[in-house]
């Protein structure tokens, strides 16, 4: 379990002192976004966060590209929401956080199972002599 650690440990420390002029590779940023949402970081709104507000900014039409949909006109406005945009900043510094967040997840549910298969066979020991 230690040495799974420091191998955790020193992965974030690699990615957070990656120079911010190398580009983060598209299945780092499709994980990290994966992460994001189902560990409820960064404002991301998701079903845990019940009591985060969403930023929203009201945008003309005519800077989308369905604008030409049917129903909708040049004096419509549309909601969108900030963490909608596609187009995020995501630094190395956000995905070296976003990895410590789930490298902490996956090592304590490493414990906490190997805390509960360890004692249930000490406690089988225990009650079969």
């Amino acid at each position: 379990m230690g040495t799974i650690a420091v191998f955790f440990v020193i992965i974030v420390i690699n990615v957070f002192h990656t120079s911010e002029e190398k580009p983060i590779p598209r299945w780092l940023r499709r994980f990290t976004a994966l992460v994001m949402k189902v560990l409820c970081l960064k404002g991301i709104s998701c079903k845990c966060s019940h009591n985060k507000t969403d930023t929203v900014e009201k945008t003309p039409v005519t800077e989308f590209e369905f604008a030409k949909k049917p129903g909708l006109t040049e004096n419509d406005v549309v909601e969108v929401k900030e963490n909608e945009k596609e187009d995020e900043e995501m630094t190395w510094t956000m995905v070296s956080s976003v990895l410590d967040h789930f490298f902490f997840v996956v090592f304590m549910t490493m414990v906490l199972l190997s805390t509960i298969v360890f004692t249930s066979v000490i406690v089988m020991k225990y009650i079969t002599y």
